[in-house]
């Protein structure tokens, strides 16, 4: 089943990548004229518009990868803690606090990777997303999609990058997880242990980095569900409103 163009709906403005880049190039000439610079903008919108090309064009692959490190990071998780209590070296609160997390994790990223597949809202050809772009290039997008599209994409794009940090930050949590283990059980290397401890020790899992995933993780589903969006674009808009009326007229 192909994509379906967009027919031209009403109040919406659509997507030209030419336009886009030409727009950049205006912005940069305009500030040299001006006598400024503002290189950092134009090289972070550049470095935007190609992170959405390899999402767009490698959408399966990103998927894969999510998918490679949902399954290995609890794997070696799990397998920390085996041994540590065959070890005798922790405790059973301490291995049943590490399991709770590794669960959680696990079963958080699950949903997290399925609304990254079948979001709850979402454009109408994003399902076609990686086949347009791999056949027509990012100018054909402007015949699928809209500018509503194009917002929704970015929100979804941020929630997929903070999932794939947070995956990040896991492994570099249980690489510490292990280096300890390993430094406990008397490894020969402990001078290579020791590094990696150093290395990663701020991302051990302490009562803040478990907030910080936990908060993260949240975020990064309703970014990747649409959840946000559709507040942020709909609701919160009226709450605005709802809260200035109130401040202005009082609840009469």
């Amino acid at each position: 089943m192909r994509p379906e163009p967009e027919n031209g709906i009403s109040g919406n403005v659509r997507i030209n990548i030419t336009n886009i880049t030409n727009k950049f190039d205006t912005i940069l000439q305009q500030q040299i004229a001006g006598g400024r610079t503002d290189d950092g903008l134009y090289y972070v919108l550049f470095v935007a518009l190609i992170i959405f090309f390899l999402y767009a064009r490698f959408r399966s692959e990103w998927i894969s990868i999510l998918t490679l490190l949902t399954i290995l990071t609890p794997s070696i998780w799990i397998g920390a803690i085996i041994r540590g209590l065959a070890k005798n070296r922790f405790t059973i609160s301490t291995a049943l606090y590490y399991l709770s997390l590794c669960l959680a994790f696990g079963v958080s990223s699950v949903f997290i990777e399925s609304k990254i597949q079948t979001p709850n809202y979402t454009a109408k050809n994003f399902l076609y997303l990686q086949d347009i772009v791999t056949e027509y290039g990012l100018n054909g997008l402007r015949n699928y999609f809209t500018w509503a599209d194009f917002h929704w994409l970015t929100f979804h794009l941020l929630g997929v990058l903070l999932f794939l940090w947070t995956c990040l930050r896991m492994i570099l949590s249980v690489t510490n997880l292990l280096t300890v283990c390993f430094t406990l059980f008397g490894t020969a290397d402990q001078g290579f242990f020791s590094w990696v401890l150093r290395r990663t020790i701020a991302y051990r899992l302490s009562l803040k980095n478990v907030i910080w995933t936990i908060a993260s993780m949240i975020f990064a589903y309703y970014l990747v569900a649409g959840d946000f969006y559709m507040w942020f674009t709909y609701v919160m808009p009226q709450q605005i409103n709802n809260i200035v009326y109130h401040i202005f007229n009082g609840t009469h």
